[in-house]
């Protein structure tokens, strides 16, 4: 047996395999990647895309959980409190509120 498909339907089959890749790709709440840190290198947060970001302050390294929404990024503290949310800005760094952190890769 063999399946024609019609040009109309052929193209949709595309676009339909075109947005599933799209949506795997950065619909699922997507993860990022990069480290940022202030100016003086005090703190590092090293995003992985598997949503783990690796905080460093003063020579110690936790790893923390995240959820990326939009241009927010919820920090998951280690003791269960509130998340610390940082802002992605337009030119790519994140706004903690006090303090910028620079994308450094």
């Amino acid at each position: 047996m063999t399946i024609r498909f019609k040009p109309k339907e052929h193209g949709m089959q595309k676009i339909g395999i075109l947005l599933i890749v799209i949506l795997l790709m950065f619909g699922c709440g997507g993860g990022m990647t990069g480290t940022y840190s202030d100016e003086h290198g005090i703190v590092t947060y090293e995003f992985q895309s598997n949503g783990k970001v690796l905080v460093t302050s003063l020579g110690g390294t936790v790893e923390l959980g995240y959820e990326k929404d939009g241009d927010r990024i919820r920090v998951k503290t280690a003791e269960g409190g509130p998340a610390q949310v940082l802002t992605l800005t337009e030119n790519g760094d994140l706004d903690m509120g006090l303090a910028v952190l620079k994308r450094r890769n």
